[in-house]
């Protein structure tokens, strides 16, 4: 397909786009719209419609810039990573908030925030050439809609008098941080330990020349406000995860009253909370690790107190790890916990499932789905041509960072719908359906 196919691609989609908000009565935002809600936002259209444009636009940008660049380009892009993280770390995006729709000067951002001013015109240009954050003078910066994101929203003397509690609040400042520092001292490990397999369970453990595991590390004396950091990165992360979709994954509607759904892996229990909310007629039991009952139970008490004093939520000490004590449960339910673990590890905790499931058991998987970039033999196309199948950097294709994540982390991954086929089949279940969204439903029934 040509380059003028693809340009006239991206133009009709953007009018999709422009009439999908004209019809609500509102106008597609611009990167100077600091607000991050919109009626069209929780739309499954309009995502797919954005979907396709970021897709084509990318697409346009690879064919049509000097290939030598895009791979200079590509292979900095950890360039992009250390200039995020000085401008999280600094509290530039606070620090502009609170200035105003005139900005500051870099004189004055440097007074605010106790960094030189030198640094921050480069790490401010290199990124304002990004469009994250706005030069409206020479040297003078505001936020736009993208740099906002790393606001605390906070004030910045609380910010630097309580730096310990900076991210309280639910903002992606977290994500930028963790990825900045704690991700980005493992990444430089991925090459080295594949090239010495055994030595190492994971590219972590060698950056760290430690055995300890990845949750060990946060427990380390020091590392409290890294563990404060990390869990106000997933909570930002869950809250893009509506509670309409979990309750959907389990098909609750389909069970009779009283049936058991367990959750394991829980936590403190906000995928149940989204369950119960959608079917409180269910019972729901809660497993993870000892030490997180205290909170569980701290959070439902706060959240849904009769759902404690009924027994409908009941929290259970339990490794999934180990056999599963739970009996004939109606849904055995994971949240974005199997992609942290190797392939044999799901194969052994799948296993302990199926051991004690009823005929009539299901497992149900909410993960990332990889997809493959091209058509498989003997499907049709699900996107326009000439995109990638899997609409490349846009869509869920997010997830495929995150899966180097989980390669660094726990030498674990994101699957294709083809590897959870062979996971079952290895721990007797059978893959029913896979429903794809941002996170796919994944269903298994016993074999």
């Amino acid at each position: 397909m040509s380059l003028s196919a693809l340009a006239e691609l991206l133009l009709s989609n953007t009018k999709e786009l422009e009439a999908a908000y004209a019809k609500v009565g509102e106008t597609v935002p611009t990167l100077e719209t600091l607000s991050q809600t919109s009626a069209s936002d929780a739309d499954p259209a309009v995502d797919q419609i954005r979907d396709i444009i970021v897709a084509a636009a990318h697409q346009v940008i690879q064919t049509v810039r000097p290939v030598h660049e895009t791979l200079q380009l590509e292979v900095m892009g950890v360039l992009s990573t250390n200039a995020l993280g000085i401008a999280e770390e600094y509290n530039f995006a606070d620090a502009l908030a609170e200035a105003g729709p005139k900005g500051l000067h870099i004189d004055e951002l440097s007074a605010r925030v106790g960094l030189d001013i030198q640094s921050i015109e480069r790490v401010m240009r290199f990124l304002a050439s990004r469009h994250i954050f706005k030069e409206v003078l020479p040297n003078t910066f505001v936020n736009n809609r993208i740099s906002t994101l790393m606001q605390k929203n906070k004030p910045l003397a609380e910010i630097k008098a309580n730096p310990d509690t900076r991210y309280s609040e639910d903002t992606l400042a977290a994500a930028v941080s963790y990825t900045a520092d704690d991700l980005l001292l493992v990444t430089p490990y991925l090459s080295k330990f594949l090239r010495n397999p055994g030595e190492w369970e994971t590219p972590f453990n060698m950056a760290h020349q430690s055995h300890a595991k990845f949750w060990e590390y946060f427990d380390q004396p020091g590392n409290e406000w890294r563990l404060r950091r990390f869990a106000a990165f997933m909570k930002s992360a869950g809250s893009h995860y509506t509670s309409e979709s979990v309750g959907e994954a389990i098909n609750g509607k389909s069970l009779a009253p009283g049936s058991v759904v367990v959750d394991l892996g829980g936590s403190t229990g906000h995928a149940t909370m989204s369950m119960y909310k959608s079917f409180p007629n269910l019972k729901y039991i809660i497993q993870d690790l000892p030490e997180l009952e205290k909170g569980t139970k701290e959070y439902w008490g706060a959240e849904a107190p009769e759902a404690l004093q009924s027994s409908t939520v009941t929290f259970m000490p339990h490794s999934f790890l180990d056999p599963q004590p739970v009996k004939g449960a109606a849904v055995y339910f994971f949240r974005v916990v199997l992609h942290n673990w190797p392939d044999k590890k799901v194969v052994q905790i799948m296993k302990h499932l199926r051991d004690v499931a009823a005929p009539t058991s299901k497992l149900v998987v909410l993960d990332p789905l990889q997809e493959y970039t091209c058509v498989e033999p003997g499907k049709k196309s699900k996107v326009p041509a000439p995109l990638l199948e899997n609409l490349g950097i846009a869509g869920t294709s997010v997830f495929g960072p995150v899966d180097f994540q989980m390669w660094m982390l726990f030498n674990s991954r994101e699957r294709t719908e083809e590897n959870f086929r062979g996971i079952a089949s290895e721990s007797g279940w059978k893959l029913d359906s896979v429903k794809p969204g941002m996170l796919a439903t994944y269903t298994f029934s016993v074999v």
